[in-house]
């Protein structure tokens, strides 16, 4: 679970960064390559928010900011930033 995180933290920072172009979703998420096929049991996002599919999160922030990307993409930075924290908070949680 732990290598997962990482790996999406690294694919959100790599977003922020601007060197993943890639659509935010569960088809490219190293989290859901691991647990999307169970309905999400076991990922942290879900054992943080009690709920699947990444909702209560700021991903579906991030999801449709990324749809409007080449007319606003402060805004799906601000966006992705915000899902990047999340992410860093579930670590923070994991490592005390």
């Amino acid at each position: 679970m732990k290598d997962a995180l990482i790996k999406s933290i690294q694919k959100w920072q790599d977003i922020v960064d601007g060197k993943n172009t890639d659509a935010p979703d569960s088809e490219n998420c190293p989290l859901c390559e691991v647990f999307y096929g169970d309905l999400c049991n076991g990922c942290p996002v879900m054992e943080k928010t009690g709920r699947e599919f990444c909702i209560d999160t700021p991903y579906h922030d991030a999801w449709n900011a990324w749809h409007n990307r080449e007319s606003d993409p402060e805004e799906y930075i601000e966006a992705a930033n915000e899902e990047l924290d999340f992410l860093k908070s579930l670590l923070t949680d994991l490592e005390k």
